[in-house]
């Protein structure tokens, strides 16, 4: 587990996965880190999965998915992670594989 302050959060079968797929797309948009964006994207592509269900219930989630595919391409984005990592004094490349930690 990895401790973030007060609490842990819970490496389960399902993070792995979520998180192994935000990689795979972070990577595939060319991107060297994962972020929130790659995330939420991983999470929609999951039909089963609870927050995909919701959204089918208020949105067309094909359409969110394309539009956030899209951003994820767009130069407002990519600029907006340069911002990020200039602000935080972060010059290097960031990488879009998850630290080795202990479990």
């Amino acid at each position: 587990m990895s401790n973030t302050g007060d609490s842990y959060l819970k490496h389960t079968a399902r993070f792995e996965q979520v998180m192994g797929s935000a990689r795979t797309i972070a990577r595939l948009h060319g991107h060297q880190h994962v972020s929130s964006e790659h995330l939420f994207l991983a999470i929609l592509l999951e039909p089963a999965d609870a927050a995909a269900v919701i959204l089918d219930t208020v949105a067309d989630r094909e359409q969110v998915i394309s539009a956030m595919r899209e951003f994820l391409k767009s130069p407002e984005y990519m600029g907006g992670i340069r911002d990020i990592r200039a602000a935080n004094g972060d010059h290097g490349e960031p990488s879009a594989e998850e630290p080795n930690e202990e479990r």
